[in-house]
This record gives C-alpha cells, structure tokens and sequence, in this order.
C-alpha cells in the first residue's frame, strides 16, 4: 500500500505526501508551483479558466489527453497521471499551433480566460489527424466548458478552425509517453493510502478492495464535492477515489446485459 500519489506535470515527475495531497490542483499550481498561467475565477468548474490537460494510466495504458477542471479536481485524484498546463505547451520559443492562432486571429481581450480556452484547444489539435480541417462544430464541442465573458466567441472559434495541424506535434510525442507510462506501471497497484491532520483518502487497486472498505463519500471527478469544499459548505474528511480501478473503465456487452463500470 503506498502513501503518496506519482505523477507528472508537464513532463517532470512529482511525488505527494500529506497536507499537499488534499490541495486542489489549481491551488497547487499556483501557489506551490508558481504556475499562475492556471486562473481560479468561478471555484465551481463552470467557466473554465482554470483548465488544464489530463492524461491518466489505465488498464496499463496512458489516455488520451482530457481538459479538465482544475480548480475542483483534488491532487489524489491525480495519482498515474500526467499533467500539461498552458505553460507546457510551447516548445522553448516555438508557441504552440493553439497558441499562435488565438494571436493571429485576436481571440482575448481581458485574457483571464485564454490559457483555458488555449488549453482546450491544444487539446483538440491532440485528437485530431494532422492534416484534417477543424470546422466550427468541432471547436465549439471542444469548447463546451470554457466561457468568455468580454471578447464573444467569433475570433475564438475561428482561432480554433484556423489551427494548421500540419504543424502541431503530439504531446504524447514531445512529453515521451511511452516512457511516462513505463515509469508509472513501475507503480504498486496494491492501494494508496493518504492521511494529514483529520484527512484520508484511500484509492483502491481493484473493486474488491473498494467493496470491502469502510463507508466513505466516494468520489471520481470531484465535479460534485469539489464544488461543496470549495464554497465551504462540505468538508470533505474522508474520501474513496475509484480512479485506479480499471474495471470502473470497462463498458462490456455481456448476453442479456450491459455491464457499465462507471
């Protein structure tokens, strides 16, 4: 049983133990990273500006990467993952396709919003083929979480549907995926365990160990108890993250069923 969570932020790897565990991810950006690039407005997960790239090890193998909310999500919840921020996303000088595009096309006014929109855009170019010609519908679904309260979408959307995939490189190419996922399947899957001051967590490595422990909220993307923490309506003292179990993945078509993990 271990008790800290591994990850990696924009290509370096981080260990956590105790009181940091239980911080919010934005939180821990800024405040103990100095990544300030991540912006705290709504403290809900509503508008997005605090969006950042998740890539997560399941089943033994790395996701695709996922924008998240990262002023609800909870560090432990981070455990196997890989973390990009806006800042991870330019290549020494060479910014970033998503980047480039919200300059060329004027997509910010106020800019508190931008490194998320930015965010999920570079997120869009991950997914997409090199070569395949984004179209708006594309960038608005793309675009679902992030909101803009002073520029209006026009010049962000067509900064989205402007981006030349040709030349954006893979992030799972320039942050060495596959040596991140070898690193983390180095991991115990045995359960971790995470405790400060009157808080535990517990991520169990398989379903049975999360049927057979004691009752606590359980918790996935904290899109519910984020929220209550952070307007202190909740305190959230002790917690089961499903996010190591691998089944809680699985979508499988059984005979006269269909079995949903999640």
């Amino acid at each position: 049983m271990r008790d800290h969570v591994h990850f990696y932020l924009n290509g370096v790897s981080h260990t956590l133990h105790g009181e940091e565990a239980f911080m919010q991810l934005a939180d821990w950006l800024r405040y103990k990273k100095g990544l300030t690039g991540t912006k705290i407005v709504c403290a809900e997960g509503d508008c997005g500006a605090c969006t950042v790239l998740v890539s997560r090890l399941v089943n033994k193998k790395m996701t695709a990467y996922q924008s998240i909310n990262s002023c609800i999500s909870f560090m432990y919840l981070l455990d196997r993952c890989h973390i990009i921020t806006v800042e991870g996303l330019a290549e020494g000088e060479k910014l970033h396709p998503a980047q480039q595009a919200m300059i060329e096309c004027n997509g910010a006014q106020c800019g508190y919003c931008t490194p998320g929109f930015v965010c999920a855009l570079a997120g869009l170019a991950d997914e997409a083929k090199s070569g395949k010609q984004l179209n708006d519908k594309h960038v608005k679904n793309a675009l679902t979480g992030n909101l803009c309260r002073c520029t209006g979408y026009d010049d962000i959307i067509k900064a989205g549907m402007s981006m030349d995939l040709s030349q954006v490189t893979k992030l799972t190419e320039r942050y060495h995926h596959d040596h991140i996922e070898k690193e983390l399947l180095k991991l115990s899957d045995s359960g971790v365990t995470l405790e400060s001051a009157h808080k535990k967590a517990f991520l169990p490595g398989n379903l049975l160990q999360a049927i057979q422990a004691p009752a606590m909220k359980v918790t996935s993307g904290a899109t519910d108890l984020g929220v209550l923490s952070n307007k202190g309506k909740l305190k959230v003292d002790q917690t089961m993250s499903l996010n190591n179990v691998g089944s809680m993945y699985e979508i499988r078509e059984e005979k006269d069923f269909v079995l949903i993990g999640a």
